[in-house]
């Protein structure tokens, strides 16, 4: 990105040249441009009176009594009893009459103004037309692509050495070099410039090729960009010395930033990405602890916004990787089970590895029939854990079935009535019962 086109010192002070310039430009263009409208409106409302007195309409406000007697077509008046009398230069200096004027009398001022800004318009577009014209043939002058600061620290090495500065921006050192070649420890570095040499390697010592490193200031400012090599090496340069934070990142593994310290002539830094921090697991079936494949997780933050989710393979693993570290929710759920929401954390450091056990989900299915056999439609069905607890209710429909799903192992008392009502104990284990039906013909 380009930084500064001018040294902050002198920033200031072409800022205010170039508004003193726009200024001045815009001064002397407006003055120009009056100046040609006061110099033609004279001849041009002139010619108007000269083209319109021989009207019939002009003619008639000459001799209609109201225009006569009317005090503020006066002035007009004596102009065309006194046609040399300069009278249609002194609207100059004052046209304000001119709204209170008989609009036929008013009518050649309205002209000879209308005349005159065509020929200003005219004049202005020739201008715009000619500047167009002479940008095409002004070279580009090209931004500066680095700092003041570096500006004057690459005049200061070059002083120090001998050299005369360099002041044209084609000869303006290159801040930062780099290419992604097979190894960057042997590339020069730029004459009047510190280099900054290193590795990114992972956690085990082995070099990351094209991983990305990039050098800031301590103002938050990018001074340079690279990539490593195939040996995972990398090489930025600096215009001068002094206190930088290098970033290091690739893809899959956890960004690293690094406060270094550029002192001498060459320095060195080696910065180590390890692995993106993630969340896996299995999930099991209760209470054999099988694999259950195509379960459906799901993770939402502390917010509760999704921001993973997916279904478990044929060994029921389940993975998701590039978590921030953080709380979260995680929800599974498969067909024939209870659904399952437990907290879990994702910390740097560590195996974020956790195991769900889905229990089976219970069911019961039935059916309501009168006391000749026939399905008894519109019949209330209540179900009770052992406690006596109501867990859920239904109404039959036409076929008289009736069901409850998604209940725990263990007691219940399913309570129908319509006719008389009955009640009948019974006790679910692993997947429930169905064909659990209930007589009324025994009540009347």
């Amino acid at each position: 990105a380009v930084q500064n086109a001018v040294p902050p010192r002198d920033m200031g002070v072409a800022t205010a040249s170039s508004t003193f310039f726009r200024q001045m430009g815009g001064t002397a263009g407006t003055a120009i441009f009056l100046s040609v409208l006061f110099s033609t409106v004279s001849g041009k409302i002139a010619d108007a009176f000269k083209a319109d007195y021989a009207t019939p309409e002009f003619q008639s406000a000459l001799h209609d009594p109201a225009v006569l007697s009317n005090p503020a077509n006066q002035p007009v008046l004596s102009m065309l009893k006194n046609p040399h009398g300069g009278g249609s230069s002194s609207v100059l200096s004052d046209s304000s009459f001119i709204q209170k004027l008989d609009p036929r009398l008013a009518e050649p001022f309205k002209q000879g103004f209308a005349d005159s800004m065509q020929l200003v318009f005219l004049i202005g577009a020739a201008v715009v037309a000619a500047a167009f014209l002479v940008i095409l043939f002004i070279k580009e002058v090209p931004l500066r692509q680095f700092s003041g600061l570096e500006a004057r620290a690459a005049e200061a090495a070059g002083a120090d050495s001998g050299a005369a500065p360099r002041t044209e921006v084609a000869d303006a050192p290159a801040r930062f070099e780099a290419a992604p070649v097979e190894s960057t420890a042997e590339l020069p570095a730029a004459a009047g410039t510190r280099s900054l040499r290193g590795m990114v390697c992972d956690t085990e010592g082995s070099p990351i090729p094209q991983a990305v490193v990039t050098l800031i200031d301590i103002g938050g400012h990018q001074l340079g960009r690279t990539t490593t090599g195939l040996d995972g090496r990398y090489l930025l340069q600096a215009a001068s010395g002094g206190t930088y934070v290098l970033i290091g990142s690739a893809e899959g593994r956890q960004p690293q930033a690094a406060t270094v310290l550029i002192a001498d002539a060459a320095a060195e830094y080696d910065m180590v990405l390890s692995g993106a921090i993630g969340l896996t697991g299995q999930v099991t079936q209760a209470p054999t602890g099988d694999a259950l494949p195509g379960a459906l997780v799901v993770a939402t933050d502390i917010r509760g916004e999704v921001v993973a989710s997916g279904k478990a393979g044929e060994d029921g693993g389940f993975g998701f990787p590039d978590l921030v570290p953080g709380s979260y929710t995680l929800a599974v759920n498969a067909a024939g089970h209870r659904p399952v929401a437990l907290p879990v954390e994702v910390v740097s450091g560590g195996t974020n590895r956790y195991e769900v056990r889905l229990q089976p989900a219970a069911a019961i299915h039935g059916t309501i029939r009168r006391r000749d056999g026939r399905p008894l439609d519109d019949a209330r069905v209540t179900l009770l854990d052992s406690a006596g607890n109501v867990v859920g209710t239904a109404v039959t429909g036409p076929d008289g079935g009736y069901g409850f799903t998604d209940l725990d192992g263990g007691e219940y008392t399913v309570i129908a009535s319509g006719y008389a009502p009955v009640a009948t104990s019974l006790r679910l284990e692993g997947k429930g019962q169905d064909d659990f039906d209930i007589d009324l013909t025994q009540h009347s």
